[in-house]
């Protein structure tokens, strides 16, 4: 599936958000995948999102599905990231 699709059926599933947490394991793990995926369709796609884009994909993700609880800081999230394999810059 492409990224735009990807990113469009998320907007278009009203549990799209809560689903891409549970099917991550984890809200850090989730917003890696959205930020990437959202990294990929710039007009430059890159594959490697930046931690403030990761930070604001965790903020998005947190109000749309309505998580309880704060979202962690950015370096938080970043190191959660890179504990499990994924690259932040």
């Amino acid at each position: 599936m492409l990224p735009i699709e990807w990113l469009n059926g998320l907007i278009e599933r009203r549990d799209g958000y809560r689903r891409l947490v549970d099917e991550a394991g984890d809200l850090s793990v989730a917003a890696w995948q959205l930020a990437q995926a959202k990294c990929q369709v710039w007009e430059v796609p890159t594959e490697v999102p930046t931690i403030a884009e990761v930070h604001a994909a965790a903020r998005t993700i947190a109000r749309r599905a309505r998580l309880s609880g704060s979202v962690p800081p950015s370096y938080v999230l970043a190191d959660q990231c890179e504990a499990r394999g994924l690259l932040v810059l």
